[in-house]
């Protein structure tokens, strides 16, 4: 099966909105071209993430022809992690902790963990 063929499934929106653009065309690579174009194929063999938030280059890696050999994505916020796993009371409790803590850890983004918290508290 050709990797261009993959449709993993995208993140959710609210997700999406914390971490850049949310529409679903940035979460794809439909040409399976390689996703950095500058870098050497090598350059694929190990891919690390650093600060991968809901997986945008990380779905589009997978859509790439070929796969990298290797990939490790890594993400600071516990909360969104927690709630990206489906582990809905433990991400209401490191959100509303974060949020306590720094009401505005960022500028752009406080609002949107509000509402993420918000939308974890209906859930429950």
């Amino acid at each position: 099966m050709s990797t261009t063929s993959l449709n993993p499934p995208l993140p959710p929106g609210d997700l999406r909105q914390l971490v850049g653009p949310s529409e679903d065309r940035y979460y794809d690579n439909p040409t399976g071209r390689p996703v950095f174009p500058g870098l050497p194929p090598s350059a694929y063999d190990f891919v690390f993430d650093w600060g991968c938030g809901c997986g945008r280059i990380a779905r589009q890696l997978l859509q790439q022809d070929p796969q990298p050999g290797r990939y490790v994505g890594v993400d600071l916020h516990r909360g969104m992690i927690e709630s990206a796993l489906g582990l809905t009371r433990a991400a209401r409790t490191d959100l509303a902790s974060a949020l306590r803590i720094n009401p505005w850890f960022s500028p752009l983004q406080a609002p949107v963990a509000r509402a993420e918290l918000s939308r974890l508290e209906v859930r429950a």
